[in-house]
């Protein structure tokens, strides 16, 4: 009795947390520039609503974003490692099966 994982699932489910790693790069990059410029609300209210109400969350939130990125792309870097892993061990079961007949 032993265990199925399909490493062709395993890996292409890596590459779809590598996209929502990509996305959620995309919205910090967008929160970074909606932070950067004040003229996105207009030049009257727009330094004093990112200045006083967006910057101080913005910060907050880029740097949610980018924990996020990273433990997106951690993540699929260790599924790609664990599919490379079983494949590994499971080919060197095959080869010491082989070994005994």
């Amino acid at each position: 009795m032993g265990i199925d994982i399909p490493t062709d699932e395993v890996r292409a489910h890596a590459r779809d947390v590598d996209e929502v790693s990509r996305m959620l790069d995309e919205a910090r990059g967008a929160a970074s520039y909606i932070r950067a410029s004040s003229s996105a609300y207009g030049h009257l209210v727009g330094p004093l609503f990112t200045n006083t109400y967006l910057n101080p969350h913005g910060e907050e939130a880029i740097a949610s974003y980018r924990k996020a990125v990273d433990g997106m792309q951690a993540l699929a870097d260790l599924l790609r490692a664990m599919a490379d892993d079983y494949d590994h061990s499971d080919e060197r079961a095959a080869e010491r099966l082989r070994g005994t007949r």
